[in-house]
């Protein structure tokens, strides 16, 4: 579902009290969930009563997948450099998000009807092969989810993750997460989806891109601090079926 507003994230998880308490009293109406991938990080251990129970809280959720990168970065799990082999992995990634986010009760009863957002975080987009293959993986992941009934989407640096790059996909991502940062870290009412540099405006335009416009930093709402990141919204997120 398209949703305006305010998101954060965090590694930490917080208890259902600690969201209660922060959807009352903070600006943020969504929060991003890392529910899998070889390289996520660890990040608490997510189950579906605890996403339910936020859920019913009234947040909306942002899925993350974040599995093999780029094969010119230094990440223990890498996607290949050859693009056909990569376009199958993306396909195998997209196979595993799904198996999570559906034991997650993050999809219909009939195992569609979400949206999953692939975390690529920078590599070295001069290296022409080393970019070709990703996007070849992307287009592996934003085509099975497609196939089995998903919405796909990609969080990553305009710039260092190429993310214009997946526009010209023969199936390209319904949205897009764009990292974006604006120094000091802090929550800014103000901040928007758009002028991002390295991704003109033209590129997903209708309610298709959320911006990471600020880094790790310690929120106080509600007399509870917890260090987040702090994204606008003006995209694809997940609400969770009745």
């Amino acid at each position: 579902q398209p949703i305006v507003g305010q998101a954060f994230d965090s590694c930490t998880l917080p208890s259902v009290s600690q969201m209660r308490n922060w959807f009352v009293n903070s600006p943020y109406r969504a929060w991003n969930l890392y529910i899998g991938g070889s390289s996520r990080g660890n990040c608490g251990n997510l189950t579906a009563s605890h996403i339910a129970q936020l859920a019913q809280q009234g947040w909306r959720l942002i899925p993350t997948w974040v599995g093999p990168q780029a094969s010119c970065t230094t990440f223990a799990m890498r996607m290949s450099a050859d693009p056909a082999i990569a376009y199958a992995e993306g396909v195998s990634e997209a196979n595993q998000a799904i198996a999570v986010a559906s034991s997650l009760g993050l999809t219909r009863p009939d195992g569609t009807g979400t949206m999953i957002y692939y975390d690529l975080e920078a590599y070295d987009v001069a290296n022409q092969a080393c970019r070709n293959a990703a996007s070849s993986f992307i287009a592996g992941w934003s085509a099975q989810l497609r196939a089995r009934g998903h919405k796909a989407g990609v969080y990553g640096s305009a710039c260092s993750s190429a993310l214009a790059d997946f526009s010209t996909n023969p199936v390209p991502p319904d949205g897009v997460w764009i990292a974006a940062w604006i120094r000091p870290y802090e929550y800014r009412p103000e901040a928007t989806v758009w002028d991002v540099p390295c991704l003109a405006d033209s590129l997903w335009p209708n309610q298709q891109r959320l911006r990471q416009y600020s880094g790790g930093h310690d929120e106080t709402w509600g007399g509870l601090t917890l260090n987040i990141d702090s994204s606008v919204l003006d995209g694809i997120v997940a609400a969770l079926n009745p």
